[in-house]
Parts: structure tokens; sequence; C-alpha cells
């Protein structure tokens, strides 16, 4: 069975990728979506509340052997009063 991932500790500010590596926080994301680099900056999340496991997949990002479409495969949802994602379209 899957191992559960770690809570994520950043988030993209456009897209709302979810990062787990302190180093990139305040740095420019580095997703790309329709072969454009996202314009956003990954901010800190490490209140609690900021995140919450995936009740889908249990936090480990797969249902079935395939990629939780809740989550995205993180495990994790972000769920800090943000507004929708931008350019995931």
């Amino acid at each position: 069975m899957p191992k559960q991932k770690e809570c994520p500790i950043g988030f993209c500010t456009q897209c709302h990728a979810l990062y787990r590596s302190v180093t990139v926080i305040n740095a420019p994301c580095y997703m790309e979506y329709k072969g454009k680099r996202c314009k956003g900056i990954v901010r800190s999340a490490v209140c609690p509340g900021d995140f919450v496991q995936c009740s889908e997949c249990s936090g480990v990002g797969i249902v079935a052997r395939i990629r939780c479409e809740k989550c995205g495969g993180e495990g994790w949802i972000l769920v800090r009063g943000l507004a929708p994602p931008k350019g995931r379209a």
C-alpha cells in the first residue's frame, strides 16, 4: 500500500501548486501550463488548517492505482481562503 505523503509547507499564489521544500518559499513557481511558466510566487503555509488531508485518497494521492482526482495526486488540499487557481484550465 502506498505511503501517506508529507503535508506541504507552501503553495503557489497563482496556480496553487503545492510544495514540500522550504528552499522554494518566496521563489517563483516552476510549474508550466500550456507551454508557459506560471507567474506565481511560492508562499509558506505552515499554520494549522492551511491544508487538509484528502478524504478521497487518505493522503496517499492514489485511488485504485490511479492519481486521485480530488487532490491531483498530492494527498493534501489547500484550504486557506484563496481565489481559484488561474491558468490551469
